[in-house]
């Protein structure tokens, strides 16, 4: 595997209008805060990890709005 796929990152993913309870359990490990009229999800992940969050966002029919990489390095924590 390469190293730039193990490498953990802290994505902001922000998805169309409010969690209701099966997206806000869906999405338990991060961080669930507002963002306008929308909600921004926080959590530290590798590339994997987010691509399995990526595709939990989609079988919920959620929107994405935007992605950012808020930062990456060694010893991040992992959201399962």
């Amino acid at each position: 595997m390469p190293a730039s796929a193990r490498q953990n990152r802290r994505p902001r993913i922000v998805v169309s209008g409010r969690l209701g309870v099966a997206g806000r359990e869906a999405f338990r490990a991060f961080h669930i805060e507002p963002h306008g009229m929308d909600t921004a999800l926080t959590g530290d992940l590798n590339r994997s990890g987010l691509f399995d969050v990526l595709t939990r966002t989609r079988d919920l029919a959620l929107d994405l709005i935007g992605l950012t990489c808020l930062a990456s390095g060694p010893g991040i924590r992992l959201a399962q």
